[in-house]
């Protein structure tokens, strides 16, 4: 993960998101479910991009949330029209 600054000393947090797209997406794919701290802990990336990078995910409708569990935990599981290549 590269992480930029930009001219205002800000962090480009939206490059961030891109770039750990396709890596929590092949997660869920062979996960089935799991919930954003599993997978900030398998994948070594911090909970709040996880958080940022599946709000991104179900805005696009790629994957959709099925519970919430007594913890309040979220599990999200790919949507069955992205499985179709």
């Amino acid at each position: 993960m590269k992480i930029n600054k930009n001219i205002t000393g800000s962090w480009d947090y939206l490059q961030i998101i891109k770039e750990d797209i396709p890596e929590i997406f092949q997660f869920l794919l062979i996960k089935g479910e799991s919930y954003r701290n599993e997978i900030a802990r398998e994948l070594k990336i911090t909970p709040n991009t996880i958080r940022d990078t599946l709000k991104r995910l179900a805005n696009q409708q790629k994957i959709q949330l099925i519970k919430v569990d007594k913890f309040q935990r979220k599990f999200y599981t790919i949507k069955n029209n992205e499985l179709i290549l």
